[in-house]
């Protein structure tokens, strides 16, 4: 473990023992309260990205790419995440699940947790167009609602299949 990661781990160590003084978190172990700390930030950084984009960037209106006519809340949505896809897997390796894996397997760790995210940005992408486009709905609104139902699932996909630990079976 690096400087810069013992740091962080002793940072985040002393807030979940804030946290323990005010808040009962035995159904949370300091790893999921590192997820949700960590994920709560890249979380707050994907809605802020989204909002710049969809209020700024491309101001409402249609993105049109070659042939193709993306409306401004799925285009913000996909820009916002092709960042904090980036920033969400350097967190969860180095941070969260670093201490259950090796540096060897680094390639393929970002490959299954690009296989995991790819539910998760589906699942937001259809309550998206089910909030915005069926409900007519607000898109920052609906884009937050959006990201607190993935992550459930996201969280289960990264423990159990992205960083999760193979323990060797022992013939008795």
């Amino acid at each position: 473990m690096g400087i810069k990661q013992t740091w962080v781990d002793s940072l985040l160590r002393k807030l979940y023992d804030i946290s323990r003084k005010f808040v009962d978190l035995k159904f949370f172990d300091f790893q999921k309260f590192k997820y949700l700390l960590l994920g709560c930030s890249n979380v707050g950084l994907s809605w802020l990205l989204y909002f710049l984009c969809y209020n700024f960037v491309v101001q409402k209106q249609n993105v049109n790419i070659f042939l193709i006519t993306i409306s401004p809340h799925i285009f913000s949505f996909i820009a916002s995440f092709i960042i904090t896809f980036f920033t969400g897997f350097f967190l969860n390796y180095h941070f969260v699940f670093q201490k259950e894996q090796g540096d060897k397997r680094l390639k393929r760790k970002l490959l299954k947790y690009f296989l995991s995210t790819m539910g998760s940005f589906l699942i937001n992408y259809l309550l998206l167009k089910l909030f915005v486009e069926q409900l007519g709905w607000y898109p920052t609104p609906s884009q937050m609602l959006a990201t607190c139902i993935v992550t459930v699932y996201s969280y289960l996909a990264q423990q159990k299949f992205t960083f999760a630990v193979r323990t060797k079976k022992t013939n008795t």
